[in-house]
């Protein structure tokens, strides 16, 4: 891994390792065009989001974009 995630994000080298490609995670709580933005950007093709049950919009999107 080569670049630096902004503070919003932050890489998972373990996990990274364990499943051969790069897993992130965002602290956003919803989905947001910042987290789309950075994960296309930057080809990583898992992205956590701990989103609140109550997200369904931000669930209902996430799950087909590889969150």
């Amino acid at each position: 891994m080569t670049f630096c995630p902004p503070p919003d994000f932050q890489l998972l080298p373990w996990n990274s390792e364990f499943f051969g490609f790069t897993v992130a995670r965002t602290n956003d709580t919803r989905l947001s065009p910042a987290s789309l933005f950075w994960k296309k950007a930057n080809g990583v093709p898992c992205l956590y989001l701990a989103a609140g049950a109550y997200e369904a919009t931000s669930l209902a999107l996430a799950a087909p974009r590889g969150f």
